[in-house]
């Protein structure tokens, strides 16, 4: 709802390269404080209504241009409290609802636009990115558990160093 309530706003305002870079910078500062905070105990199925609701809200936060959704999701995750596990498989089950319905306005766009489309490739391109992405998700889980969230903080930080020298400098 976020996402079609702010889409000009996010277009057109927040499309800048200075809000890319300073969101590249902070998200990735949040994300390792999180990380480094004691208190993550908590598992996916002690998450409340109230959790959901602010993790939501991080989701929605993310699309601010340069604001990763997962990174915003698991970093509120892990502020509530959540392990890291259960921080991560929260954000990626938030991920469902959110790419089941953006697809669905891209195709009810196509359909309105009496743009052809070739459901065979569509569907079969649907299929091989759900497996892979149960995939990528399965071994993002085993990499965060050996290695915690500080090599994403470290490439943001290395990316909005990028974004300065190439864009701003």
């Amino acid at each position: 709802l976020a996402g079609l309530l702010l889409l000009d706003l996010i277009e057109t305002t927040l499309r800048s390269i200075q809000v890319i870079f300073v969101t590249t910078i902070v998200f990735g500062l949040l994300l390792g404080w999180a990380d480094s905070r004691k208190h993550q105990t908590r598992e996916l199925h002690e998450v409340t209504l109230k959790d959901a609701l602010l993790v939501g809200f991080a989701q929605a936060i993310s699309l601010i241009p340069g604001t990763s959704r997962s990174g915003a999701t698991i970093t509120a995750g892990l502020l509530l409290g959540l392990n890291r596990e259960a921080a991560s498989r929260f954000s990626f089950l938030l991920a469902i609802p959110i790419t089941a319905l953006a697809a669905s306005v891209k195709l009810l766009e196509l359909a309105y636009e009496g743009t052809p489309v070739d459901w065979k490739s569509f569907l079969l391109g649907g299929l091989i990115s759900f497996a892979t992405a149960l995939a990528a998700i399965h071994y993002f889980l085993k990499w965060l558990n050996r290695f915690g969230m500080w090599p994403y903080v470290i490439y943001r930080l290395l990316l909005a160093a990028v974004i300065y020298v190439v864009f701003l400098s």
